[in-house]
């Protein structure tokens, strides 16, 4: 994650040290550490709606091309008949 040596972080904590003393350093390595916790629940909960929402995108795609495929193979016999039916007794009581 760091790509710091011993050295340096030996260094970072020596200044930390100094600049906020001992008796504040504990207090903000607790408090530091929380922060991280949080952002990395925070982020994976992210990332978990994001892929909710792709899976959901996905299947209501794969849904939506079967129904068309679907669409394409099965025809109902007599339904068109039934349709030209239902508008023959519309156009029929029009005409009435």
């Amino acid at each position: 994650m760091f790509s710091g040596s011993s050295g340096e972080l030996a260094l970072i904590f020596l200044l930390m040290l100094l600049v906020f003393g001992p008796e504040r350093l504990p207090g903000l390595a607790r408090n530091f550490g929380k922060l991280v916790r949080r952002s990395r629940i925070l982020v994976q909960s992210v990332w978990n709606q994001l892929e909710d929402e792709i899976d959901r995108s996905e299947k209501a795609q794969r849904n939506k091309t079967a129904a068309a495929e679907l669409g394409r193979q099965v025809q109902v016999p007599g339904s068109d008949r039934q349709a030209r039916s239902a508008e023959n007794v519309t156009n029929d009581d029009a005409q009435a």
